[in-house]
C-alpha cells in the first residue's frame, strides 16, 4: 500500500502491482505519507480514492501456484 495525500495505492500480490508502484514511486513528486508492500490501508486511508490492479482469476491462481512450486511460498505448520 502507497498512501499518497490524494488517493492510496493497494498492491495486491501476483497483478503486477511491483511495477505499477515503482512507477507511481518515480513519477509522484511527493513522498508517500504511508508505504508498506502488500501492507492493509489504515483507516482514514479508506476514504480516499484507491487505485489498485487485478488480474484474470485464471492466470492469478496459476500464478500462486507456480510461484508455490519453486519452493518461494509460504508453508504454514500442521
Amino acid at each position: 500500500m502507497l498512501e499518497f495525500k490524494q488517493f492510496v495505492f493497494l498492491d495486491l500480490k501476483k497483478t503486477g502491482s511491483t511495477f505499477l508502484r515503482e512507477m507511481l514511486l518515480r513519477s509522484i513528486e511527493e513522498e508517500p505519507i504511508k508505504a508498506g508492500k502488500h501492507k492493509p490501508p489504515t483507516v482514514g486511508a479508506i476514504k480516499k480514492p484507491s487505485v489498485m490492479t487485478i488480474r484474470d482469476p485464471h492466470l492469478y491462481y496459476h500464478s500462486l501456484w507456480s510461484y508455490g512450486l519453486d519452493g518461494r511460498g509460504v508453508s504454514t505448520p500442521e
